[in-house]
This record gives C-alpha cells, sequence and structure tokens, in this order.
C-alpha cells in the first residue's frame, strides 16, 4: 500500500449518507480522504471529517485541502426536503467552481431521475428530459457541472441498495408497515437497482484512475420492477410481505414507467454492473 504521503486526496461529499457509508471506508483504502458532510464531523481512523454547507462558497476549503479529485455524493432526496430540491443545482455549481480553480477531477452522482422513460434503454450521452421536481434538479445539478469545470464525470445511477446496512427506501417501507399501514408496489414502474459496492468501487475508480467526461450510465445490468424489486428486499431483511397491494403507478404523479440504461460504456471501462438477482445470489453463497 502507498505510504499516505504519495497517495491521492480525495475529497468527498455527502459522506454521512448511505453511499458515503460504504464509499468513505473504500475511499480510505487508497487515498488520504476529507470526507464533507452537513452533520456533525465522525470519528474515523485516516479519515479528516469536515461539517461544511455546500452552499456556500468551497474556494477557501478546496484551496486549503487541494484536492486531487472530488466524488460529489451530497443530494437532496425526494421525500425527504422537497422544498429544496433545488439546493442540488446550487451545490454541484459550487462544486464544480471549486474544483476547477484547483484542477481537482470531478465526479458527480446524478440519477436516472433525469429522464421521463422510454421504451428503449438511454444512452450515456442521451439528452435529459425530467418529468418531476427531482428529474429537474438532478439534471441543472448536472448542467452546472458540466458547465463549471471541464474535467467532470456525471454518473446517472439508480436505485441504490445494500445487503450489509438497509437502504432509506426499503427501511421507510418497513417502518410504515410495522405502523400497520398498508402500502402499494408498482408492477409497471422498471429501473435497474445499483449494488452500494459496485457503485461505490465505480466511482473511486472514475476519481483516481480512469479519465472520462461527460455523462456515464453506472447501474444493475438487470431491470426489474418497483414490485419485485421490494419483495426482493422485504424477504432479504426478513419481513413478511404482508398488508401489501401491487398495481400500476397512478398517471398524475411524474413517475417514469420504465427507465433502461445502457451500461456497455461502464463496462468496456471495467466497471461492474451486477443485477439484484446476482447480488443475491453472491451474498446467499457466502452464508
Amino acid at each position: 500500500m502507498p505510504s499516505p504521503s504519495s497517495r491521492s486526496r480525495l475529497l468527498i461529499t455527502g459522506a454521512s449518507g448511505y453511499l458515503g457509508h460504504r464509499l468513505v471506508p473504500l475511499a480510505r483504502q487508497r487515498a488520504n480522504v476529507l470526507a464533507v458532510s452537513r452533520q456533525a464531523p465522525h470519528t474515523e481512523e485516516g479519515v479528516e471529517w469536515l461539517q461544511a454547507d455546500l452552499t456556500d462558497d468551497l474556494q477557501g476549503l478546496f484551496e486549503r485541502y487541494r484536492p486531487d479529485a472530488v466524488i460529489h455524493s451530497a443530494a437532496i432526496n425526494p421525500g425527504v426536503d422537497d422544498d429544496n430540491l433545488g439546493t442540488n443545482e446550487t451545490m454541484s455549481a459550487r462544486v464544480a467552481e471549486a474544483a476547477k480553480v484547483t484542477g481537482s477531477r470531478l465526479v458527480v452522482v446524478s440519477s436516472d431521475m433525469v429522464y421521463a422513460g422510454s421504451s428503449r434503454a438511454y444512452a450515456d450521452d442521451a439528452r435529459p428530459d425530467p418529468i418531476n421536481t427531482y428529474g429537474e434538479s438532478k439534471a441543472a445539478a448536472e448542467a452546472a457541472a458540466l458547465a463549471g469545470h471541464d474535467d467532470v464525470v456525471c454518473v446517472r445511477t439508480s436505485l441504490i441498495y445494500g445487503l450489509e446496512q438497509i437502504d432509506r427506501g426499503t427501511a421507510s417501507f418497513i417502518a410504515r408497515l410495522e405502523r400497520g399501514e398498508r402500502q402499494s408496489l408498482f408492477d409497471n414502474v422498471y429501473r435497474q437497482p445499483v449494488w452500494v459496492d459496485a457503485l461505490a468501487e465505480g466511482l473511486l475508480k472514475l476519481a483516481l484512475d480512469l479519465d472520462t467526461q461527460g455523462t456515464l450510465n453506472l447501474a444493475g445490468d438487470e431491470s426489474i420492477s418497483r414490485s419485485a424489486f421490494a419483495k426482493a428486499m422485504l424477504r432479504y431483511w426478513g419481513h413478511a410481505l404482508e398488508n401489501i397491494d401491487e398495481g400500476p403507478a397512478p398517471t398524475d404523479r411524474g413517475i417514469p414507467l420504465r427507465i433502461d440504461l445502457q451500461l456497455d460504456r461502464a463496462r468496456s471501462l471495467g466497471l461492474a454492473t451486477p443485477g439484484v438477482a446476482e447480488v443475491l445470489a453472491l451474498y446467499s453463497a457466502r452464508s
């Protein structure tokens, strides 16, 4: 392993989020990590934590630390703070502005929700056509990053899940079921969920090893309905499939029905894209 002085300096935003919880431990094995979060700093060996507001001018922070690369994973997610989704664009612009001045490589975590949904798989460079506010905010965040810096890749990914720590969506769903609330699952809404380990590894390779710019799809290679995916996660986490209705998504809620992503470019770069069934089989084999 390289000595700390010879390793790259990597700044990670959103370090206390679900993706950050997996990304930071992997990153510290390869780089000197500055983990940035809106929450109070954590204590983790080999990681420098910093509490910061990414809507502020970040130039001073970047000039002090002078990162070689940045992974910008911080975001306002739908259902968490819908009134402030526009912050996604502001944060992305601030990070890109600061990264440009310090010459830092920038990897931005985006979303498949920049798309309206189509019967054909979206290419890496497909033009965004969002149909809801969250998708609009992520498309604007991409545009701000790409306009603000040259050395940028925006990674369009899908539903993030892991099998060692429950994801936020599944945890919220289970909490509502345990409160006795009957829940609906959409059987006509398809996504390509991404294993958090594969996504984290891919982001690190893009930040530290690869020289590619623009927009890039990185997700699981299995297209699966939201209903089938949710039930697979509920079974894995040991929850009974009770008080659940299945049916089509309502047409008036701005929900893209089918978002398939072309992944040839990701694979050509050596990035892993395992599907849900493959990941579940891997964990089953381990037990």
